[in-house]
């Protein structure tokens, strides 16, 4: 075939069945080439996506295990002073409801009465400033002044700002006891070393006294 120098005749070429059959068989082919590489590449992010996601899924998993099982109370607030999460010890140590909600409230309202430990909670969120442990006593609705110790810590994210505060706590209800049990035995101990060194003193003029009567 003889392809004229001018656009019409270059139309008509282009306009013949086996050419257009060959133009028509190269689009097709570069269009099933061009989808089979987005189809790979979508199921290759797709597998790439929930790969990511499972990891983030035990991850969260780890964490909320290792906070549901801690025997330490464990409280996270925001700079709001809103409840993140209490955890199963934090509700058991202060006697809150079991099955219910507290996230997005307010801690004022959570710890009703617990004016202590909202105080020193807000002291953290104020200042920024951890807190080491130290022993303070919370009042509980019908219920005894209860020791608690309790540490305070700043939650911060990646960027260093500062994003609410971690209260960790434990009772103390039973090593108070401990100590007082103990305070007990020391002066039972003292007592008896005192009634021990006065009877020594009483015996031995006791003792000079029996022998000049025998006498």
């Amino acid at each position: 075939i003889t392809l004229p120098a001018d656009g019409f005749a270059a139309r008509g070429v282009v306009q013949h069945p086996l050419v257009r059959g060959y133009l028509h068989m190269a689009v097709f082919v570069f269009t099933g080439l061009a989808s089979g590489w987005y189809s790979r590449r979508i199921r290759r992010k797709s597998e790439e996506l929930a790969e990511r996601e499972q990891t983030i899924r035990d991850i969260q998993l780890s964490t909320d295990n290792i906070v549901a099982n801690m025997s330490s109370g464990l409280i996270v607030t925001d700079t709001n002073g809103k409840i993140v999460t209490v955890n199963p010890a934090a509700r058991r140590i202060l006697d809150l409801p079991e099955n219910e909600e507290f996230a997005g409230r307010s801690l004022e309202e959570v710890a009703d009465g617990m004016h202590s430990l909202v105080d020193l909670l807000l002291h953290g969120l104020a200042t920024g400033a951890p807190r080491r442990r130290r022993e303070i006593e919370i009042e509980r609705p019908g219920s005894e002044a209860m020791p608690i110790g309790i540490s305070i810590s700043t939650l911060r994210d990646e960027n260093g700002e500062s994003r609410g505060v971690i209260a960790l706590f434990q009772d103390l209800t039973e090593v108070r006891r401990m100590r007082e049990r103990i305070r007990w035995g020391d002066k039972m101990a003292a007592v008896g070393e005192l009634s021990a060194a006065i009877a020594h003193e009483v015996r031995a003029p006791l003792a000079s006294i029996c022998g000049s009567i025998q006498m």
